[in-house]
């Protein structure tokens, strides 16, 4: 997995702080952050999205988890945020399609 770039995050989350005071940031899961969404004609909800898969990398190494433990921690602990004011999006990367969860 590629090292994050740590400027482009910072730039990403104080961008998406001026555009939104309800944008949603996950502690601790900096890294995993693909970019942002602005809602249609910058009008919509901006939120921050992350990449699931290194979410799911993150707790298997930083936490010492299996992959179904830390699967099922994504699930039940973070992935329900999307329906939350300002909550992000999570994408999961295929070879072949993007796919993007949202409420």
């Amino acid at each position: 997995m590629p090292k994050p770039n740590k400027a482009a995050i910072k730039l990403t989350i104080d961008l998406v702080a001026e555009l939104s005071e309800e944008v949603m940031t996950l502690d601790g899961l900096q890294s995993c952050i693909m970019g942002l969404s602005i809602g249609p004609g910058g009008c919509g909800r901006t939120v921050l999205v992350y990449d699931r898969e290194k979410i799911i990398q993150l707790l298997i190494n930083r936490d010492e988890m299996s992959r179904e433990e830390a699967i099922e921690f994504y699930m039940y602990n973070i992935e329900c945020l999307t329906g939350m004011t300002g909550g992000p999006l999570f994408v999961t990367r295929s070879e072949s399609m993007m796919v993007f969860f949202f409420f």
